[in-house]
């Protein structure tokens, strides 16, 4: 699945449930995408709660970085929240304006060595 949201839309997923959420195919135009954000967006907070069991099979692209001169105030942001006894597995990659992490919450990362990405453009934000 891809979740595509454009404009002030936030997605949010709440706690204390257990969630298995697949991307799109390898071979489709938005390759092994679970989240995007349409890079015009305005700035939005998408939240994924905690306390239960979550894994999350696909990159998560939320950034609307990528305009000259754009202002603190454009960011695209993702709360991670965790409690004792929470699990979250992202297999993929988090591309976020600016990342979140409250509770407990711990992010396990497997990513491939065998996939080659190329990226035209890094920025660090403080």
């Amino acid at each position: 699945m891809l979740v595509y949201m454009k404009g002030t839309g936030q997605f949010s997923l709440g706690s204390n449930g257990s969630v298995d959420l697949i991307g799109s195919k390898a071979s489709s135009a938005y390759a092994n995408m679970l989240f995007f954000e349409d890079p015009a967006a305005g700035a939005n907070t998408h939240s994924l709660g905690g306390g239960g069991n979550m894994s999350l099979y696909g990159t998560i692209y939320l950034t609307n970085r990528l305009a000259k001169g754009s202002t603190s105030s454009t960011y695209q942001t993702l709360s991670l929240q965790g409690s004792p006894g929470n699990s979250t597995l992202v297999q993929g990659e988090i591309i976020v304006d600016a990342l979140e992490l409250s509770g407990n919450a711990g992010i396990q990362m497997n990513l491939s060595s065998n996939r080659i990405v190329l990226v035209s453009q890094i920025a660090l934000v403080n």
